[in-house]
């Protein structure tokens, strides 16, 4: 399996690929805005934040919720 990347929503423009194997592993990261992102106040603007391993490489990722 792989994770592809594109430069938009079009999917016209392929950045790159991640080859996804069972050495790969994801890990929470701390929101820049709050030291406790678990803890933020209802309607707090923050994004979710994570890093994925793999490949002898780490990659930071952030969304726009945790889903």
């Amino acid at each position: 399996h792989c994770l592809a990347m594109y430069a938009g929503s079009s999917e016209k423009d392929k950045r790159g690929e991640i080859t996804l194997d069972g050495q790969c592993r994801v890990e929470a990261m701390a929101d820049l805005n709050s030291k406790s992102p678990l803890k933020k106040p209802p309607g707090a603007k923050s994004h979710s934040r994570f890093q994925l391993f793999a490949n002898e490489k780490i990659y930071e990722f952030q969304a726009s919720d945790h889903r």
